[in-house]
């Protein structure tokens, strides 16, 4: 099987995929010793990665391999191995730590966790650190559809090797959510932090006044973009002006395609395990409505929100959490994770360390006119 890969005469594993990874990377500074994560990759690089090495050696590796072999030297390694596949997990170890609490960052609405993997990395913990990833991304099995069962298969998975709290929890954007229904099956005693990174539920489910807001954020915009060419705005204009009155069955079509829209498509592109599992998460979000939790959480805002989530979390998030710490922190709400990965990670380590949690502002007592905002 895996000897075709390296016949006398032919070229090595290790040669084959230092070729490949700089291709795919784009750099000439590859070796045996060098780190995918560390030379930038992402998961859409990833995904390249394996197509290249799916077409040069007729094998089929899931994205998930990276994890366990994140250098060109133990994926040739990995690649050569006679024993049987190892069994899918969704906790991914990054980094391991000494006797302090673990740390679970869990996966956004994509269910993979490489775009996780340089905050992960950097982030400075008395305790091991992992990442959290969708069941079905290796093809294994079928990924799940709503955010409850995601909830119950993590917790399991983090008994397994936790069986006692305390817990440090964290979600990016759509793992937010999932990290928020861990914590409550955890229970709120056993979870010693819940980090949110710049997570909302759907739009369907904010306050009036959050999803004004960002209408009005978005209509500006719009207004902006046409406001130098006058027939496209004024076109603009009338068509906003002819559906708003309209206010007929294909106005109810429109809003329901706009609740989908809201998450982006799913790219027609991504091997088949990573697609459905774009399609599950986005299935899971639109069915879910969050539900109390009693505890505390740390809410870290991307600095730039654009016109996608609210500006202000807390109208969202206080009726959700028993207490909410509020932190800004640089980015967009993709750029928390790579660009600026280094200030996110530097973030959660504040908010994991005892000392750091003092320092964070403590919003939880919102004026009661606020928490009164439909």
């Amino acid at each position: 099987m895996t000897a075709a890969l390296a016949q006398p005469g032919s070229e090595t594993t290790l040669e084959l995929l230092l070729r490949i990874w700089s291709r795919t990377l784009r750099t000439s500074e590859v070796h045996a010793g060098s780190d995918f994560f560390e030379l930038g990759g992402d998961s859409l690089l990833a995904v390249n990665l394996f197509l290249e090495i799916e077409q040069a050696t007729g094998r089929n590796f899931p994205i998930t391999a990276i994890y366990d072999a994140p250098t060109v030297a133990e994926l040739a390694a990995l690649m050569e191995e006679e024993e049987a596949p190892r069994t899918f997990s969704p906790l991914v170890l990054v980094k391991e730590g000494g006797h302090g609490a673990p740390l679970f960052i869990v996966h956004g609405v994509g269910g993979t966790v490489l775009d996780l993997a340089p905050v992960a990395r950097q982030i400075d913990s008395d305790g091991p650190v992992y990442l959290v990833q969708a069941r079905g991304i290796d093809g294994s099995d079928a990924p799940l559809t709503t955010i409850e069962a995601m909830a119950d298969y993590y917790v399991d998975a983090v008994r397994e090797i936790a069986p006692r709290g305390p817990y440090r929890l964290a979600g990016y954007s759509f793992g937010g959510m999932v990290a928020v229904e861990m914590a409550r099956r955890l229970s709120p005693e056993n979870v010693e932090s819940l980090i949110l990174l710049d997570a909302f539920a759907h739009p369907q489910t904010w306050p009036g006044m959050s999803r004004a807001q960002v209408k009005l954020a978005k209509l500006a915009r719009q207004l902006r973009d046409k406001a130098k060419q006058p027939r496209a705005l004024l076109s603009f204009v009338t068509s906003r002006l002819r559906r708003r009155l309209a206010r007929t069955a294909p106005a109810q079509a429109d809003r329901l395609v706009a609740l989908r829209d809201w998450l982006g498509t799913v790219r027609a592109d991504l091997p088949a395990p990573l697609r459905e599992a774009r399609i599950a998460g986005s299935k899971a979000l639109l069915a879910y409505w969050p539900k109390f939790y009693p505890g505390e959480a740390t809410f870290l805002r991307a600095g730039t929100t654009g016109d996608t989530f609210p500006t202000n979390a807390l109208w969202v998030w206080q009726r959700q959490v028993g207490a909410v710490h509020l932190r800004t922190i640089a980015g967009s709400h993709s750029s928390i994770v790579n660009e600026h990965a280094a200030s996110t990670a530097a973030a959660i380590s504040e908010c994991i360390s005892p000392r750091g949690k003092q320092s964070i502002p403590h919003l939880a007592f919102v004026p009661k006119l606020l928490a009164q905002i439909p």
